[in-house]
């Protein structure tokens, strides 16, 4: 009797330490996975909470490809062109003055571009009298916003060529054309290169 009695008791004490272990094991657990919620809930609220800027954060430009630094790169206030009125007077300037080609991603004058440059320079130095506005143009890829800021760099590029090479600031302009006007349609490498550029046009 004494026998069983003992084997009784350690069955018990068997009994409620299982019992003991599976409720701490429980609890560990639902710790465990209240902290995984938590931190969940956290990343979700930080990512709810996150401003993420866009184009529409900054103001639009006067008309704005994603090339120059990388497509659709984020643009800055200060690189959105100015509203500056129109110049009147508008005539072709294409049997004067050459089109300036740029690289992709690009709005720097390319070095086999200077050739053409210096032709219009020679124009506007011979021709006192001629104002010029200078339009910036980009391929299709990128975003329209980018794109219109791009153009604004390129004509900025070849006006601050003239300017700094005697062509008084009073005759010039610029505008940007974005991906609007196309010289060559299609999707096409070649196509892309006709596209990234920059002309120009008389005024009064």
């Amino acid at each position: 009797m004494a026998r069983t009695k003992t084997t009784e008791g350690s069955n018990r004490r068997g009994v409620v330490a299982t019992r003991l272990m599976t409720a701490m094991l429980t609890l560990l657990l639902g710790a465990a996975q209240g902290c995984f919620l938590f931190g969940r809930s956290s990343d979700s609220e930080d990512i709810e909470n996150r401003v993420i800027p866009t184009s529409a954060d900054y103001r639009p430009g006067t008309i704005g490809e994603g090339e120059d630094d990388a497509i659709g790169a984020t643009i800055r206030p200060e690189d959105v062109p100015d509203e500056s009125p129109r110049p009147t007077g508008l005539r072709p300037a294409g049997d004067k003055m050459l089109v300036v080609y740029f690289d992709f991603d690009r709005s720097e004058v390319r070095p086999d571009q200077l050739e053409r440059i210096d032709v219009n320079l020679r124009y506007l130095r011979d021709t006192p009298k001629a104002k010029v506005l200078v339009e910036g143009h980009c391929d299709e890829r990128g975003t329209t916003e980018y794109n219109f800021v791009l153009g604004e760099r390129r004509a900025r590029s070849v006006a601050e060529y003239f300017i700094g090479n005697g062509i008084a600031e009073d005759r010039i302009q610029i505008l940007s054309k974005g991906e609007e006007y196309a010289a060559v349609p299609g999707k096409t490498e070649e196509a892309w290169a006709k596209n990234r550029r920059v002309e120009f046009k008389f005024f009064d």
